[in-house]
Protein backbone atom coordinates (compact mmCIF):
# COMPACT_ATOMS: atom_id res chain seq x y z
CA UNK A 1 0.00 0.00 0.00
CA UNK A 2 2.81 2.27 0.95
CA UNK A 3 4.87 1.42 -2.10
CA UNK A 4 2.28 2.26 -4.03
CA UNK A 5 1.44 5.36 -2.57
CA UNK A 6 4.72 6.68 -2.96
CA UNK A 7 5.15 5.58 -6.65
CA UNK A 8 2.31 7.32 -7.50
CA UNK A 9 3.49 10.48 -5.70
CA UNK A 10 6.75 10.29 -7.98
CA UNK A 11 5.05 9.36 -10.80
CA UNK A 12 2.75 12.91 -10.65
CA UNK A 13 5.86 14.99 -9.88
CA UNK A 14 7.93 13.88 -12.83
CA UNK A 15 8.23 17.35 -14.63
CA UNK A 16 6.49 16.00 -17.95
CA UNK A 17 2.88 16.75 -15.71
CA UNK A 18 4.09 20.58 -15.52
CA UNK A 19 2.42 20.26 -19.23
CA UNK A 20 -1.22 19.66 -20.17
CA UNK A 21 -0.52 15.96 -21.91
CA UNK A 22 -3.74 14.24 -20.71
CA UNK A 23 -6.13 11.26 -22.47
CA UNK A 24 -8.48 10.62 -22.72
CA UNK A 25 -9.64 14.40 -23.73
CA UNK A 26 -13.38 13.91 -23.20
CA UNK A 27 -12.77 13.76 -19.49
CA UNK A 28 -12.66 17.65 -19.64
CA UNK A 29 -16.54 17.52 -21.34
CA UNK A 30 -18.01 15.44 -18.91
CA UNK A 31 -18.26 14.63 -15.03
CA UNK A 32 -16.77 12.59 -12.59
CA UNK A 33 -19.75 10.21 -12.27
CA UNK A 34 -20.90 10.54 -15.98
CA UNK A 35 -20.74 6.91 -17.73
CA UNK A 36 -21.99 8.32 -21.67
CA UNK A 37 -19.62 10.38 -23.37
CA UNK A 38 -22.17 12.97 -23.56
CA UNK A 39 -24.87 13.84 -20.85
CA UNK A 40 -27.45 16.75 -21.36
CA UNK A 41 -27.50 16.81 -17.47
CA UNK A 42 -23.85 18.06 -17.30
CA UNK A 43 -24.27 20.51 -20.13
CA UNK A 44 -27.13 22.37 -18.27
CA UNK A 45 -24.59 22.71 -15.37
CA UNK A 46 -22.40 24.04 -17.97
CA UNK A 47 -24.90 26.49 -19.50
CA UNK A 48 -26.14 26.97 -15.93
CA UNK A 49 -22.78 28.01 -13.80
CA UNK A 50 -21.38 29.99 -17.38
CA UNK A 51 -24.98 32.26 -17.08
CA UNK A 52 -24.08 32.20 -12.94
CA UNK A 53 -21.19 33.95 -13.29
CA UNK A 54 -21.92 36.21 -16.28
CA UNK A 55 -25.08 37.51 -14.07
CA UNK A 56 -22.26 38.00 -10.89
CA UNK A 57 -19.86 40.03 -13.21
CA UNK A 58 -22.50 42.20 -14.32
CA UNK A 59 -24.11 42.63 -11.00
CA UNK A 60 -20.66 44.00 -9.45
CA UNK A 61 -20.37 46.27 -12.52
CA UNK A 62 -23.64 47.64 -11.58
CA UNK A 63 -22.65 48.22 -8.16
CA UNK A 64 -19.31 49.79 -9.25
CA UNK A 65 -21.38 52.21 -12.01
CA UNK A 66 -24.15 53.04 -8.80
CA UNK A 67 -21.54 53.92 -6.14
CA UNK A 68 -18.97 56.11 -8.81
CA UNK A 69 -16.29 53.32 -8.54
CA UNK A 70 -16.14 51.96 -11.74
CA UNK A 71 -12.97 53.82 -12.99
CA UNK A 72 -11.15 51.54 -10.63
CA UNK A 73 -12.92 48.56 -10.98
CA UNK A 74 -10.28 46.45 -12.63
CA UNK A 75 -7.47 47.46 -10.18
CA UNK A 76 -9.09 44.60 -7.47
CA UNK A 77 -7.60 41.36 -7.64
CA UNK A 78 -11.60 40.30 -6.96
CA UNK A 79 -12.54 41.44 -10.14
CA UNK A 80 -10.23 39.94 -11.83
CA UNK A 81 -11.27 36.84 -9.89
CA UNK A 82 -14.90 36.73 -11.29
CA UNK A 83 -14.30 38.28 -14.61
CA UNK A 84 -11.74 34.80 -14.47
CA UNK A 85 -14.88 32.44 -13.35
CA UNK A 86 -17.11 34.08 -16.29
CA UNK A 87 -14.54 33.26 -18.73
CA UNK A 88 -13.90 30.01 -17.77
CA UNK A 89 -17.25 28.97 -17.48
CA UNK A 90 -18.26 30.35 -20.32
CA UNK A 91 -15.25 28.15 -22.49
CA UNK A 92 -16.45 25.18 -20.13
CA UNK A 93 -19.67 25.82 -21.42
CA UNK A 94 -18.63 26.28 -25.50
CA UNK A 95 -16.72 23.54 -24.88
CA UNK A 96 -19.68 20.87 -23.69
CA UNK A 97 -22.17 22.43 -26.08
CA UNK A 98 -19.13 21.57 -29.15
CA UNK A 99 -18.97 18.19 -28.07
CA UNK A 100 -22.35 17.66 -27.46
CA UNK A 101 -23.98 18.79 -30.73
CA UNK A 102 -21.00 18.30 -33.41
CA UNK A 103 -20.16 14.30 -33.31
CA UNK A 104 -17.56 14.73 -35.68
CA UNK A 105 -15.59 16.41 -33.78
CA UNK A 106 -16.25 15.03 -30.35
CA UNK A 107 -15.08 11.76 -32.48
CA UNK A 108 -11.70 13.49 -34.42
CA UNK A 109 -10.98 14.02 -30.20
CA UNK A 110 -11.40 10.87 -29.48
CA UNK A 111 -9.06 9.08 -32.21
CA UNK A 112 -6.65 11.73 -31.37
CA UNK A 113 -3.59 10.89 -29.28
CA UNK A 114 -3.23 14.70 -28.56
CA UNK A 115 -5.63 16.83 -26.50
CA UNK A 116 -6.49 19.79 -28.35
CA UNK A 117 -5.71 23.30 -27.75
CA UNK A 118 -9.02 24.50 -26.31
CA UNK A 119 -8.71 22.04 -23.64
CA UNK A 120 -5.55 22.99 -22.70
CA UNK A 121 -6.09 26.54 -22.35
CA UNK A 122 -9.24 25.74 -20.42
CA UNK A 123 -7.75 23.09 -17.66
CA UNK A 124 -5.16 26.32 -17.29
CA UNK A 125 -8.09 28.64 -16.67
CA UNK A 126 -9.47 26.41 -14.39
CA UNK A 127 -6.40 25.59 -12.56
CA UNK A 128 -5.95 29.49 -12.41
CA UNK A 129 -9.32 30.69 -11.47
CA UNK A 130 -10.16 27.98 -8.67
CA UNK A 131 -7.22 28.54 -6.76
CA UNK A 132 -7.81 32.10 -7.21
CA UNK A 133 -10.67 32.48 -5.87
CA UNK A 134 -10.23 30.25 -2.88
CA UNK A 135 -7.36 32.84 -2.16
CA UNK A 136 -9.85 35.85 -2.60
CA UNK A 137 -12.30 34.37 -0.41
CA UNK A 138 -9.92 33.16 2.52
CA UNK A 139 -8.10 36.99 2.20
CA UNK A 140 -10.99 38.83 2.53
CA UNK A 141 -12.87 37.48 5.12
CA UNK A 142 -9.79 36.64 7.35
CA UNK A 143 -8.03 39.93 6.64
CA UNK A 144 -9.64 42.62 5.15
CA UNK A 145 -13.43 42.66 6.00
CA UNK A 146 -14.27 44.54 8.48
CA UNK A 147 -17.34 45.62 10.68
CA UNK A 148 -17.75 48.89 8.51
CA UNK A 149 -18.29 46.83 5.40
CA UNK A 150 -21.61 45.68 4.13
CA UNK A 151 -22.39 41.81 4.13
CA UNK A 152 -24.92 42.46 0.98
CA UNK A 153 -25.61 39.81 -1.83
CA UNK A 154 -22.74 41.81 -4.23
CA UNK A 155 -19.83 41.25 -1.28
CA UNK A 156 -21.49 37.77 -1.09
CA UNK A 157 -21.61 37.13 -4.63
CA UNK A 158 -18.19 38.13 -5.62
CA UNK A 159 -15.91 37.21 -1.96
CA UNK A 160 -17.79 33.82 -1.36
CA UNK A 161 -19.97 32.23 -3.79
CA UNK A 162 -17.08 32.48 -6.39
CA UNK A 163 -14.70 30.33 -3.90
CA UNK A 164 -17.91 27.54 -3.42
CA UNK A 165 -18.33 26.94 -7.22
CA UNK A 166 -15.55 26.83 -7.95
CA UNK A 167 -14.96 24.33 -5.29
CA UNK A 168 -17.77 22.42 -6.66
CA UNK A 169 -16.86 22.45 -9.61
CA UNK A 170 -13.77 20.38 -8.91
CA UNK A 171 -15.10 18.14 -7.39
CA UNK A 172 -17.39 17.10 -10.17
CA UNK A 173 -15.33 17.53 -13.44
CA UNK A 174 -13.46 14.50 -14.11
CA UNK A 175 -10.00 15.61 -15.68
CA UNK A 176 -7.60 15.75 -12.93
CA UNK A 177 -5.36 17.81 -10.63
CA UNK A 178 -1.63 18.44 -11.29
CA UNK A 179 0.58 19.31 -8.31
CA UNK A 180 2.77 21.24 -10.60
CA UNK A 181 -0.33 23.15 -11.70
CA UNK A 182 -0.08 25.01 -8.82
CA UNK A 183 2.73 26.98 -11.08
CA UNK A 184 -0.04 28.63 -12.91
CA UNK A 185 -1.67 30.56 -10.27
CA UNK A 186 1.42 31.27 -8.90
CA UNK A 187 2.34 32.96 -12.30
CA UNK A 188 -0.71 35.08 -12.30
CA UNK A 189 -0.38 36.27 -9.02
CA UNK A 190 2.98 37.60 -9.79
CA UNK A 191 1.57 39.14 -12.93
CA UNK A 192 -1.06 41.20 -10.61
CA UNK A 193 1.38 41.81 -8.18
CA UNK A 194 3.26 43.54 -11.21
CA UNK A 195 0.20 45.26 -12.10
CA UNK A 196 -0.08 46.72 -8.78
CA UNK A 197 2.81 47.72 -8.26
CA UNK A 198 3.23 49.79 -11.28
CA UNK A 199 0.16 51.42 -10.64
CA UNK A 200 0.75 52.65 -7.43
CA UNK A 201 4.26 53.78 -8.72
CA UNK A 202 2.23 56.24 -11.14
CA UNK A 203 0.00 57.22 -8.80
CA UNK A 204 -2.65 55.57 -9.19
CA UNK A 205 -5.35 55.74 -6.16
CA UNK A 206 -7.96 52.89 -5.37
CA UNK A 207 -10.16 55.63 -4.36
Amino acid sequence: MTGKFVASCKEELEVRNCGFAHLPAEEFVKSQWQTRTKSIFFLLYRLALAIFFTGVVINSVVVAVERGEFSKYFIYLTHWGILLCMGTTIMGAILVMVWHFHPEYSEKVCNSDEMPNAFKIYWMLHNITLILSVCITIIYWAILHNESMPVDPNNILIHACNCVFMFLDLIIVAYPVRIWHVLQPITFGLVYCIFSVIYYAADGTDR
